[in-house]
């Protein structure tokens, strides 16, 4: 049986809580009679805590809703941000996902869409990048194109 550090249990109403034979919990905070009273959960954060040991913080009821909501709101942008993202636009889209990214920092979502999001940065500067680099070789083509033309006049005088 594993007592949490920090966490004072009073003399009465301390529940053993097990699962299966994975642990045996001792509890005194409230409960539900059945999961689905629940309704969503989605997890906020996943942090370790040692070698095999990790943190889950859940959500529940309202704030579990809200933080669906948000997250399909911010996925929602980000796709629209990386389908519309051009040379064009460059600066509005990188500030879009400044401000984004500031915010995923601190929003409440839920742990798997907070993944998506930032997956969905990454492909956005990713796309950026690319058309960055096809932009700068068609410079360079153009340029060496000119010097070749420029060169060529010079030999013939």
């Amino acid at each position: 049986i594993l007592m949490i550090p920090g966490e004072i249990y009073p003399d009465d109403n301390i529940r053993l809580v097990s699962f299966g034979n994975l642990s045996a919990e001792l509890c005194c905070g409230s409960h539900v009679h059945n999961t689905s009273q629940i309704e969503d959960f989605p997890f906020s954060s996943v942090k370790s805590t040692g070698r095999t040991s990790y943190l889950f913080t859940g959500l529940t009821a309202n704030t579990a809703r809200n933080a669906i909501i948000k997250g399909d709101e911010i996925i929602n942008e980000l796709n629209k941000l990386k389908e519309f993202a051009s040379l064009e636009n460059f600066n509005d889209i990188l500030s879009n996902v400044r401000r984004i990214s500031t915010e995923l920092i601190s929003l409440e979502i839920s742990y798997h869409k907070k993944l998506e999001c930032q997956r969905l940065i990454e492909a956005i500067k990713d796309h950026i990048k690319n058309e960055s680099r096809i932009v700068v070789s068609e410079l360079l083509d153009i340029e060496m194109k000119l010097i070749t033309r420029q060169h060529n006049k010079f030999e013939l005088i």
